[in-house]
């Protein structure tokens, strides 16, 4: 684990890959083939393609996604969250798909024909979505040892952290957190996950800001480890343009 170049190899074009062992799995978002296939399951010379990419979704943007597959430790099974649809894919350890999952939020769902007609138009659909209580995509999606956790959010600006069992049925939702060990602000924003924790992104710019409006004027202690600690130590870093990463244990 130390960083070390191991190999490489060409690839087709995709948009996201996991590689197994002896396999890997590509995703196509505008999907490949006769039938429009949008992920591949690829072993020396055999290919099997899966999920026909839904009607209309052709003139989405195309991205790679900052997670990707995710492996669920406990299981050795593979997720991916679709961008454009409320689906969580999901494939064996060995890369065969096994189902798709899709969430119904009710009356927040994101009507079809109304997603496929913001298609060409992205600033309508910003003011749309701005003031709207629809949910435009699930932004997260993790996998732990007895759950599942998915975040989504709605009027772009109101975010919930959503825990499912194995089964996918919800345990508990969160709309505010409270930060009960330093006070300071905690977004609801995730970026990856590890094997036993949720990783949490914010621009250094914001953290200082948050800090400084947090603590202004507090005496606060200073202990080894702590947030003042790291304020401390960080504090002109803070205002260049970085990003700032919080470990989240998740029990």
């Amino acid at each position: 684990m130390n960083g070390e170049f191991i190999s490489e190899e060409k690839v087709s074009i995709a948009d996201d890959f996991h590689f197994g062992e002896e396999f890997r799995i590509s995703h196509i978002q505008d999907g490949d083939g006769n039938d429009q296939k949008t992920f591949f399951r690829i072993f020396k010379n055999d290919t099997i393609g899966y999920v026909s990419i839904l009607p209309g979704h052709e003139g989405f943007y195309s991205f790679a996604s900052p997670v990707g597959f995710i492996k669920d430790a406990s299981t050795g099974k593979i997720y991916f969250k679709e961008w454009y649809s409320y689906a969580i894919q999901e494939f064996d350890s060995t890369g065969f798909h096994l189902n798709t999952i899709n969430f119904d939020f009710g009356r927040h769902n994101y009507p079809e024909e109304l997603r496929l007609n913001f298609i060409e138009k992205p600033r309508e659909a910003q003011e749309y979505l701005k003031n709207s209580p629809i949910i435009r995509s699930i932004n997260s999606f993790f996998a732990f040892d007895k759950k599942f956790f998915i975040t989504v959010s709605h009027s772009l600006k109101k975010s919930y952290w959503i825990f499912l069992d194995k089964k996918f049925n919800p345990t508990f939702n969160i709309d505010e957190l409270e930060n009960d060990i330093d006070g300071s602000l905690i977004k609801m924003r995730t970026w990856t996950q590890t094997p036993t924790q949720m990783v949490y992104q914010i621009d250094s710019r914001q953290f200082f800001n948050d800090y400084v409006d947090t603590f202004n004027d507090q005496q606060v202690e200073i202990s080894e480890g702590n947030i003042h600690e790291f304020f401390g130590k960080n504090r002109e870093k803070l205002k260049e343009e970085k990003y700032v990463l919080v470990l989240l244990k998740v029990k």
